[in-house]
């Protein structure tokens, strides 16, 4: 085995600090993804799409918004969490119960009797010399 040397060793990252504070405040104000990845400095110039400039930002908030961004704690160590946007589908622990369907009307049965008659049972001899 080789032993690592000391230029992997010396290796950078480029990964930054995500700034949730400055995201949950910008989300408040009603900003677009394009509005925030550009001031959290995390919007790409060079994608080929809009969606593809800003799934970064996405994704951070998409997590934000399900409780799943641990490093997202008040002072309690309780994690955050984003509220949907008005006409956004609820998820996550934020969300609503749904509303209750209508159900069908339940008819209780008396005990000894059967929703409906039963057919008499008649055999194949029965039937053969004409009786019921």
């Amino acid at each position: 085995m080789k032993k690592a040397t000391k230029k992997a060793a010396a290796k950078k990252t480029n990964r930054k600090a995500v700034p949730f504070e400055q995201i949950q405040k910008l989300w408040n104000a009603g900003k677009s993804y394009i509005e925030i990845a550009k001031a959290i400095g995390r919007y790409k110039k060079d994608a080929e799409t809009e969606d593809a400039a800003t799934k970064p930002t996405r994704a951070i908030i998409s997590l934000m918004l399900n409780a799943k961004a641990t490093a997202w704690k008040d002072g309690n160590d309780k994690i955050k969490t984003l509220q949907p946007r008005e006409g956004m589908r609820a998820i996550g622990k934020g969300k609503k119960a749904p509303k209750p369907k209508a159900s069908k009307k339940v008819v209780s049965i008396k005990k000894g009797q059967s929703k409906k008659k039963a057919a008499p049972q008649v055999d194949g001899k029965t039937l053969a010399a004409g009786g019921q």
